[in-house]
């Protein structure tokens, strides 16, 4: 399947778009002949919109248009991870498990947790001892989040930003094995390949990509200027597209392939009708590499 991520409905309404901006644009996606969607909820304010009744309104327009929910992603929870107070604080915990009972039964396969960029503090005693209680905390409160999640039948997946706790690819699987092998782990923990902050994490994109194996549950696909973290059209940017797209495939990756572009209201229809047609054209081996 061919989707967009959560990009779309920015562009064309804003970060703080609703649920009945949703529900608008999901016409224009079964016209551009996109089969898929990710909700969102971008910031903690819109929580209660949300859940009360904008899923279902959400729902129920996918439906009729014959669209999946391929994910939903928890953008607002990476206010619990971007510094140390908020590290060391309870919030996000209770919201995280919020998210879960309203997306309970809902068919949507996943829950992405974004994972920003850590604030250092300023201040000299940042050793060893200091890091270990960083991590330690880190571990202990994406778990209660993960827990919490999954107690609706749900997996998650981490989305990685360039400079987080999370530390890397390597540091992405360090954590879930630590995920999997503590007490009341139920699934592995899963990746949202975003191919602009991978790239922007100066890491070899499809090597990255050949550690992760089957842990990529889905996909932010975008492109960038060298290690600039931005969200440019395929094909406008250093992605090797076509190299990247068969390591997937070769790696038995079977879920979908979501468009993530940011670009002006007036641009978006164009900007994703190319960006879509590019992506079959590569997906199906039509388009010569670049």
């Amino acid at each position: 399947m061919i989707g967009v991520s959560p990009a779309y409905f920015i562009s064309r309404f804003g970060n703080h778009f609703t649920p009945r901006d949703v529900v608008e644009g999901l016409s224009e996606l079964k016209d551009l002949g996109f089969e898929c969607f990710q909700l969102e909820i971008y910031d903690e304010e819109s929580i209660d919109r949300w859940v009360s009744s904008g899923f279902l309104d959400v729902l129920s327009a996918a439906r009729k248009n014959d669209l999946v929910v391929s994910q939903f992603v928890a953008h607002f929870l990476l206010s619990g991870f971007v510094d140390e107070p908020s590290l060391f604080s309870s919030w996000g915990i209770s919201e995280a498990e919020t998210i879960g009972e309203a997306l309970a039964g809902s068919a949507c396969p996943f829950v992405t947790i974004p994972i920003p960029a850590f604030e250092v503090p300023r201040r000299k005693a940042l050793n060893a001892a200091y890091w270990r209680e960083i991590e330690t905390r880190f571990s202990e409160k994406l778990t209660a989040m993960v827990r919490a999640i999954e107690e609706y039948s749900l997996k998650v997946a981490l989305e990685v930003m360039p400079w987080s706790l999370v530390g890397g690819i390597h540091g992405f699987l360090r954590l879930a094995e630590q995920l999997s092998d503590a007490e009341g782990a139920s699934t592995r923990l899963g990746f949202n390949l975003d191919t602009g902050h991978a790239t922007a994490c100066k890491e070899p994109l499809v090597l990255a990509v050949s550690r992760l194996r089957g842990s990529i549950l889905g996909t932010h696909l975008c492109d960038n200027a060298g290690h600039e973290n931005l969200s440019l059209a395929p094909g406008k940017g250093s992605v090797q597209w076509e190299l990247l797209l068969s390591t997937l495939r070769d790696l038995g990756y079977s879920g979908s392939y979501d468009l993530e572009i940011r670009c002006e209201p007036a641009e978006v229809h164009a900007e994703y009708a190319a960006a879509r047609e590019s992506l079959v054209n590569r997906l199906s081996g039509n388009m010569p590499a670049a």
